[in-house]
C-alpha cells in the first residue's frame, strides 16, 4: 500500500524537492551541497565490490566525522555499473539512449525518506540554457523521445525504487541548476523511503539520442538533516468542490516586460539598429511567446487518480461549441495563452477523475479582460518567432483584423531547433483555427529539395485539414530578395487572396527574411504605417531565430531596403505605392482588393488607387517572335525575347493612365531603356526613360523580372489603347506591361 501512495505522489514530491534546483539543496552551491571529496567512510562505499550486497557495503557515513556535518550524512554508492559493464572510478562519460544504472545496496535500518543526488556536468558549456529532465521547445531538433508525441515536458530520466517509478519533472536548465563543463557537481533527482534491508535503485535514461549531460563520481543517498524532503500526507478523499478560483479586477496584458519596451519607444523605429536591438531581446531564445494568463484554485479531489482539464472560450460565459481545453494538468495551477487584446475570456476548470464512472467535478466560471495592444505575439509549442499581424490602426482609420493571418517560423525544420508538438497542433487548429500554410522556403535555387532540405511531407505539418501552399522563395538581401521572386510573390497573394485559406500563417525557416519581406507588402498594401511596419519586423528579435548581430532597420538585408524602392511606385501613400508596386509585377488587382477587404474592417478601405490593366504577354498580338516559357524557379512562366524591330509585342488596353510600366529582363548592363527600345501607343512613338539597364536594376542577370518605368506622363484618357514595344537591338526579356494612373 505504500508503495502505491509514493508513486501517485511522485509528481508532487518533485514540486517540494526540485523547486528549480534552489532552496535548501540548490546544486553548484558549495555550502549546501558536497563537493566530489566525500567522507571517509563514503569513500570506503564507492570501493565495494561489484555485488554491491557485501557486508562492507551495508557501511554508512559515520555522524561523527569531522569532514562533514550531520545534515550532510549520506549513502555513497560507486558510479560505474550500467549494463553489466564498469568503468574507472573517476570517468565520466556521456548518458546515453536506454542505459540502465542499477544499485543493490543493504541498510541497517529503514528511512522514511533519503534523497538522491548524482555526480554530474555538461558535456559543452554552450549547453547551459538546455533543460535537464524534460525536453522542451528549445530542444534541438536531433533530441526525441520513446514516448515522444508532443516533444513537451517528455522525461528524458526516471527513477525506481524497488519498482515504485519516480518520475522527474524538473524543467531547469543546466546552468540553474549550477552545471558546468569543468568538474563533477552534484545534482539532486529525487526523494524517496529505503527500507531495512535490500534496495534497489534503477535510473533509466530515455533519450534516443544523448543529450549533453556526463555523469561520474559518485551516486550520494542523503537520509538526514536538512536535505531531507517530508513525504505529503496519504491522500485523503475530499467533497469535489472548487474553491479560490483566480479572479481579475483589472485587464491583463499579454505582452513581456521587454516587448512593452520596445512598444513604448518614443524615437523613430527607423534608426534602430541591431546593437540597439540587444537592449531588449537575444535573437537566440523562445523570448517570442506572450506572457500567460495564470490561473490557480483550490480542489478537494474525491479519488487518487485525476487530472484536469481547463476550458477557455471568448465572452463572459463559456462557449460549449467554441472552447479550447488545455488537457492532461496534473497540478492546481495552469498558463492560459493565445488572448486577443482588448477582448474578454471566460474560463473554467474541470476535475476528470481516471477511469472512474463518475460526475467530472466543475468549478465557477471565471472572466478575464485582455489589454488591448497593437502587437499580438501567439504561442505554438514547438515553434518560435509567431505573432498575429492584426491589430494595427491603419493611416486611413480603418484597423487591421486580428486572428485572420499570422507570420511565424517554421512549424519544423531539419536545419532548425523547431519541431511542432502534438499540442502545438492543436493550439493552431482548435484555438487559432488555422486553415491555410504557406511555406516560403527554398534553396539558392528555390528548389524545396535543394539544400535547405525543408519538406519531407506533401502535407501540412501543422495536420492533412490544414491546406498547404508551397511558394518557396530565393533568398537575397535587399530588395533584390523581391525582385528575385516576383513570380512566387505573385503565387503568394493569390493564395492570399483566396477566402478558403483563413485564417492562414506563412513562414520561411525562421520567419525574419523572406517572411519579413512578404509581412512588409502586407502590412503595406492594407495600409500599417511605416512605424508599426517597422516595429513588426523588430519583434523577430524575440523568436529564437539565431541572428548574430541582432535584426536592425538599416542594412542591405533588412526591411529599409525594400521600403526605399517601393518608395519610388507613384501613389499618395505608402499603401498606394504597395498597391501599385503588387500590380507592376503582375499581382491581380481582385486578388489585392480581396486581400484588403478580408484583413480590414471599417468603412475606410484602402482601395484601388490607379486605373491599372496589367497584361501578361499571352495577351499580346506577337510579330516575329514567339512565346516562350521557362521552368525556372524565378523565371516568369511565359515572356518573349525581343531582340529587333523585326520582333514586337503588341497589346490593346481599354483604360486610362499616365506611367507605362514593363517587367523586364536583360543581360546589358551599359544600355539605357531609351537606347534598347522603342514603344509606340496609338501609333505614336513616345520618349522613353533615359535611365540605365544597371541604374534600373534590369542588367543583373539571371531571371530577374524588374519592373521598370518606360514612359511617363503620358495622361492616357479611359479609352482603348494600342501599345507596341521591341527592341532596338538589344536582347530583352519581355514578361508584362502595367498602366498606372
Amino acid at each position: 500500500m505504500m508503495k502505491t501512495k509514493l508513486g501517485l505522489f511522485a509528481s508532487v514530491l518533485m514540486v517540494l524537492s526540485l523547486a528549480a534546483c534552489g532552496g535548501e539543496s540548490q546544486p553548484g552551491d558549495a555550502s549546501k551541497t558536497p563537493d566530489a571529496s566525500p567522507s571517509t567512510a563514503s569513500k570506503t562505499n564507492s570501493k565495494t565490490s561489484k555485488s554491491q550486497t557485501s557486508k562492507s557495503s551495508t557501511s554508512r557515513a559515520s555522524a561523527t566525522s569531522k569532514s562533514q556535518e550531520q545534515k550532510d550524512e549520506y549513502y555513497a554508492l560507486p558510479f560505474n555499473y550500467y549494463k553489466g559493464s564498469t568503468r574507472s572510478e573517476s570517468e565520466v562519460d556521456k548518458w546515453d539512449k536506454g542505459f540502465s544504472y542499477e544499485w543493490t545496496f543493504n541498510l541497517d535500518k529503514a528511512y522514511d525518506v533519503v534523497t538522491l543526488y548524482i555526480g554530474a556536468q555538461m558535456s559543452s558549456s554552450s549547453h547551459g540554457t538546455r533543460t535537464l529532465f524534460t525536453n522542451h521547445n528549445g530542444a534541438d531538433s536531433s533530441d526525441s523521445f520513446e514516448s515522444n508525441e508532443a516533444n513537451d515536458g517528455t522525461p528524458r530520466l526516471s527513477v525506481s525504487v524497488d519498482g515504485v517509478a519516480y518520475a522527474l519533472n524538473n524543467t531547469a536548465t543546466y546552468s540553474e541548476c549550477g552545471l558546468t563543463d569543468s568538474g563533477i557537481n552534484y545534482l539532486q533527482l529525487t526523494s524517496f523511503p529505503v527500507k531495512a534491508g535490500a534496495n534497489k535503485i534503477v535510473i533509466t535514461t530515455h533519450a534516443s539520442t544523448g543529450y549533453r549531460l556526463k555523469v561520474g563520481g559518485e551516486v550520494r543517498l542523503y537520509y538526514s538533516g536538512a536535505k531531507v524532503v517530508p513525504l505529503p500526507a496519504p491522500f485523503q478523499p475530499g467533497d469535489g468542490v472548487f474553491s479560490n478560483l483566480t479572479t481579475f479586477s483589472q485587464p491583463q496584458s499579454i505582452l513581456t516586460d521587454k516587448m512593452q519596451q520596445l512598444i513604448d519607444y518614443n524615437g523613430d523605429y527607423a534608426a534602430l539598429s541591431g546593437d540597439d536591438m540587444k537592449a531588449y531581446a537575444t535573437g537566440n531564445d523562445f523570448a517570442s511567446d506572450p506572457k500567460p494568463v495564470h490561473i490557480s484554485w483550490n480542489h478537494a479531489p474525491k479519488l487518487e487518480s485525476y487530472h484536469y482539464e481547463v476550458e477557455v472560450s471568448e465572452g463572459t460565459q463559456i462557449d460549449e461549441d467554441n472552447v479550447f481545453v488545455y488537457r492532461d494538468i496534473k497540478k492546481n495551477e495552469a498558463d492560459l495563452y493565445n488572448f486577443i487584446p482588448g477582448k474578454t475570456y471566460a474560463y473554467r476548470v474541470k476535475c476528470i477523475y481516471d477511469g472512474a464512472d463518475m460526475v467530472t467535478d466543475v468549478s465557477s466560471v471565471g472572466t478575464v479582460a485582455i489589454q488591448d495592444s497593437i502587437i499580438r505575439t501567439v504561442q505554438v509549442s514547438g515553434m518560435t518567432n509567431c505573432r498575429d499581424l492584426g491589430g494595427k490602426t491603419l493611416e486611413n482609420g480603418s484597423k487591421f483584423k486580428f486572428g485572420m493571418i499570422y507570420r511565424t517560423g517554421a512549424p519544423y525544420d531539419s536545419q532548425s531547433r523547431c519541431n511542432i508538438t502534438d499540442f502545438g497542433k492543436r493550439q493552431m487548429i482548435e484555438q487559432l483555427g488555422i486553415k491555410g500554410e504557406i511555406d516560403l522556403r527554398g534553396g539558392a535555387d528555390g528548389n524545396s529539395t535543394s539544400s535547405e532540405g525543408v519538406r519531407s511531407t506533401t502535407d501540412s505539418y501543422v495536420g492533412s485539414a490544414v491546406k498547404l501552399n508551397f511558394r518557396p522563395l530565393a533568398y537575397s538581401g535587399g530588395k533584390n530578395l523581391i525582385y528575385r521572386n516576383i513570380e512566387p510573390i505573385r503565387k503568394v497573394f493569390h493564395a492570399l487572396g483566396d477566402a478558403s485559406n483563413y485564417p492562414v500563417f506563412f513562414h520561411c525557416r525562421i520567419g525574419t527574411d523572406r517572411t519579413g519581406a512578404v509581412a512588409l507588402l502586407l502590412n503595406g498594401l492594407v495600409g500599417v504605417s511605416l512605424q508599426d511596419i517597422y516595429l513588426d519586423y523588430l519583434f523577430s528579435n524575440f523568436g529564437n531565430v539565431g541572428k548574430n548581430p541582432h535584426i536592425g532597420i538599416q542594412g542591405e538585408d533588412n526591411v529599409a531596403a525594400y521600403v526605399t524602392e517601393i518608395q519610388t511606385f507613384t501613389g499618395a501613400n505608402f499603401a498606394q505605392k504597395c498597391y501599385n508596386f503588387l500590380l507592376s509585377i503582375g499581382v491581380l488587382p481582385g486578388d489585392l482588393n480581396n486581400i484588403i477587404n478580408m484583413l480590414t474592417e471599417g468603412t475606410n478601405k484602402t482601395a484601388n488607387p490607379n486605373t491599372c490593366v496589367v497584361k501578361g504577354v499571352a495577351d499580346a498580338t506577337l510579330t516575329g517572335v514567339s512565346m516562350a516559357s521557362s521552368s525556372q524557379f524565378r523565371s516568369a512562366p511565359n515572356y518573349v525575347q525581343l531582340t529587333s524591330e523585326s520582333t514586337k509585342a503588341s497589346f490593346t488596353v481599354n483604360a486610362g493612365g499616365n506611367r507605362l510600366i514593363a517587367k523586364i529582363a536583360s543581360a546589358s548592363t551599359s544600355a539605357t531603356i531609351e537606347s534598347a527600345l522603342k514603344v509606340t501607343i496609338d501609333g505614336v512613338v513616345k520618349t522613353l526613360n533615359a535611365t540605365s539597364f544597371a541604374t534600373s536594376a534590369l542588367g543583373l542577370g539571371g531571371d530577374y523580372w524588374i519592373p521598370a518605368v518606360l514612359v511617363d506622363g503620358l495622361n492616357l484618357a479611359s479609352d482603348s489603347h494600342t501599345i507596341v514595344i521591341e527592341s532596338k537591338g538589344t536582347a530583352v526579356k519581355l514578361e508584362q506591361i502595367a498602366l498606372l494612373a
